[in-house]
């Protein structure tokens, strides 16, 4: 068993999540909080403990990173939504 301690205060579930369920098809990952930590388990023969944990830190920063990109582009995003379904044109 593999475990990997990350702060609460640096990431949130639903980001550990969306990356537990990215990395399904190599591991199953618990991802359970404890105190002021989240602690993220997964079996894998010890020869790749150190890959799945490398895998994983990836598939993390690529969810934070997401996750940023999704709430920085928001206000964009709505605008354009809302010409799309409006009846005025933008020039």
């Amino acid at each position: 068993m593999v475990e990997l301690r990350l702060p609460k205060a640096d990431y949130n579930f639903d980001t550990l999540v969306r990356m537990a369920h990215r990395m399904g098809h190599f591991f199953s990952i618990a991802v359970v909080g404890q105190g002021d930590e989240w602690v993220l388990s997964w079996d894998t023969p010890d020869a790749l403990a150190i890959e799945s944990m490398n895998r994983i830190r990836n598939e993390i920063y690529d969810q934070v990173i997401r996750e940023r990109v999704h709430s920085e582009t928001k206000p964009i995003r709505d605008l354009i939504f809302a010409a799309a379904f409006s009846n005025i044109e933008l020039k």
